[in-house]
């Protein structure tokens, strides 16, 4: 009886540790699910977030910046103005100002062309490549369609923008599984956000970076579609890796939107001052 027992214990205790490294090793449908997130709130956090940091440089002297450490440490100034004004958890401040802070110098740090450029690939195509595990066939699909969007994407029409990103949203919603869909809902409210915000504001980032100077139109030069695209691969980017790995342990949702909030922002006030700053300088 005793080795009966013995035997029943060892095949417990193996199968325990298969299951375990089961679940290690996949990534279950839910894994990068946040029950109830409000993915709106999400995008609409992001352009306050920009709003904030805008603030910030308004309140510098630039024309003494002239290096990339200094801008980044400004920019990283807004970036934690804005979550020190709507967070209390100081660990959630400083790991939100941590992962901007990886996007802006990601960034400002490469050489004249941002990443992107340099691989001849977008910034969504590089963040569906590097997270293509996790991404069904349906999902990789929807997120080209939100890169063909912003491809198209020229400053003046934003109402198309906004209409064709609703359209993906339906589609994800009815042929997608809650979980699954979530994903896409986000890239679809921060690629419109963030689309809306730059259309409206770049001319006022455009003065401030230059100095205050007048200067002329960005239509131009200023690329829509790499700054609203950096901002959907961020946000995309961050949705999964902090769900996967667990990035900000315990934080809950709060933290899961902080995330997504602080790395699509980052990246677009990266891409935004690189164009400037390519431009002009």
């Amino acid at each position: 009886m005793k080795k009966l027992n013995y035997l029943f214990i060892g095949i417990f205790i193996v199968s325990t540790v298969l299951v375990n490294c089961a679940r290690e090793n996949a990534l279950p449908e839910s894994a990068i699910y946040q029950e109830e997130i409000d993915v709106k709130k999400i995008a609409q956090e992001h352009n306050q977030t920009l709003d904030f940091v805008l603030r910030t440089l308004k309140k510098k002297d630039l024309s003494k910046v002239d290096d990339i450490e200094k801008m980044i440490i400004i920019l990283d100034e807004g970036i934690e103005s804005y979550f020190t004004t709507t967070l209390e958890n100081e660990n959630l401040v400083r790991r939100a100002v941590e992962l901007s802070n990886q996007q802006i110098a990601k960034y400002l740090n490469s050489s004249d062309k941002i990443s992107s450029k340099i691989n001849d690939a977008s910034p969504i195509s590089l963040v569906i490549e590097e997270n293509e595990s996790h991404f069904s066939d349906k999902q990789i699909y929807l997120l080209q369609q939100c890169d063909q969007v912003l491809s198209d994407f020229n400053g003046n029409n934003i109402e198309s923008v906004t209409n064709s990103f609703e359209e993906i949203k339906n589609i994800a919603q009815s042929e997608l599984s809650e979980e699954s869909a979530q994903v896409i809902l986000i890239a679809c409210e921060v690629g419109k956000m963030s689309s809306t915000y730059w259309s409206e504001n770049i001319e006022e980032w455009n003065q401030v970076l230059n100095g205050g100077a007048s200067s002329g139109k960005a239509n131009g030069w200023f690329s829509w579609s790499e700054v609203a695209g950096a901002d959907v691969a961020g946000a995309v980017g961050a949705a999964v890796t902090t769900a996967v790995i667990n990035a900000i342990p315990g934080g809950g949702q709060v933290a899961y939107g902080t995330a997504i909030v602080s790395t699509a922002a980052g990246a677009s006030v990266g891409d935004a001052v690189l164009q400037v700053w390519n431009h002009y300088f």
